[in-house]
């Protein structure tokens, strides 16, 4: 905002004026003009006490202004680096991504994940690619999904009861491979048809809630939403634990969530993750085709490196991280020039007055 960037820098230009250059230019005035000026009101004040004192508090003053403004700026930078280093619970280099979307009408369940299946042979194909496969919802997604689940009916409702709320993600068997996140159990097939559970890993946020001191491997949830194509309330059968990737605000706390296979629920949404050991922009083009030839209609967007997506979700706190950080150093820097002006100012009065005594 210009009024707000104008208003500080005008309240800065005052600040420097008042505290820096103003003793500045009268300590560096001509002596004679000085010693004129000073006369017996001076002399009088030079060798009084209370000015003594005043000129003291003063320089303590701008010293420990300088002394906080200092801590400020290392802290600034300090928050600045932690901000760059964050980990976001995956390894982003060399992933590419893209989303596309299937229409409302001619896509069901079983089309769509005959469809996504295709589609990742296809992609595995292209020289350059170490894995693919196809995700609900991306990390670093503000828009990521959740649903509603019953975790136990023993526990309060909201908190692993009735009404609880889940993050949610369908993906594919290399979906964790791809990221470079380990896990112990891939999700792949369709869930157990004799007991009608569907299988589930479940974030480490998840087991420290809902199962805090034991192994959620081999526990159930009680009922589940199925959001995408499939659209029902399934139960839950645990079969692994992933760790916490980030899919919100970076920074923010996780939250327990859940990830089933695209098989048991084609997403309508969907993204394509791409590892790639070359230069993940190189096989753009032929991921477009082979989508092309499985269906025309259906078109690649929003094709972004993870890198990219990480330091997009980070720019404005970094930008304010910045700006912070900019304006502490201008602060040190007038805050130093103060502290040298009041005391180069005190001595050069208290020569004046020797001398005019």
């Amino acid at each position: 905002n210009a009024q707000i960037a104008g208003f500080a820098v005008a309240v800065t230009a005052v600040t420097v004026v008042l505290i820096a250059i103003w003793p500045v230019l009268e300590v560096y005035r001509p002596l004679a003009e000085r010693r004129a000026s000073f006369g017996a009101a001076g002399r009088a004040a030079t060798g009084s006490p209370r000015t003594g004192r005043l000129r003291a508090t003063l320089s303590t003053l701008q010293l420990a202004l300088a002394f906080v403004v200092t801590t400020s700026a290392v802290l600034f930078v300090a928050s600045l680096r932690t901000v760059a280093k964050l980990d976001h619970g995956f390894a982003p280099a060399g992933v590419l991504t893209l989303r596309f979307d299937l229409p409302r009408t001619g896509y069901d369940g079983p089309r769509a994940r005959a469809l996504y299946d295709a589609l990742l042979r296809e992609v595995g194909a292209i020289p350059g690619v170490a894995s693919a496969d196809i995700a609900r919802s991306l990390p670093l997604d503000a828009t990521a999904g959740g649903t509603a689940a019953t975790i136990d009916l023993s526990l309060p409702d909201g908190q692993g009861g009735r009404g609880t709320g889940l993050e949610y993600n369908a993906v594919g068997p290399a979906y964790f491979r791809t990221l470079g996140v380990e896990v112990a159990h891939r999700l792949g097939g369709s869930g157990n048809p004799a007991v009608g559970a569907v299988p589930v890993v479940v974030t480490r946020e998840a087991a420290r809630q809902f199962w805090p001191g034991r192994d959620p491997v081999g526990q159930s949830i009680h009922e589940f939403l199925l959001p995408g194509l499939s659209g029902a309330w399934k139960r839950g059968e645990i079969v692994g634990v992933a760790p916490d990737i980030q899919y919100g605000v970076p920074g923010s706390r996780p939250t327990p969530g859940v990830y089933v296979s695209y098989a048991d629920d084609p997403p309508s949404l969907a993204a394509l993750l791409v590892k790639s050991s070359g230069e993940p922009s190189q096989i753009v083009p032929p991921i477009r085709a082979a989508l092309r030839r499985l269906d025309p209609q259906l078109v690649l967007h929003s094709a972004k490196t993870m890198d990219e997506r990480v330091r997009e979700v980070s720019s404005a706190t970094r930008f304010g991280s910045l700006v912070l950080g900019a304006y502490a150093s201008v602060a040190l820097v007038i805050a130093l020039v103060g502290v040298y002006s009041v005391i180069a100012f005190g001595v050069r009065y208290l020569d004046i007055g020797a001398i005019t005594r």
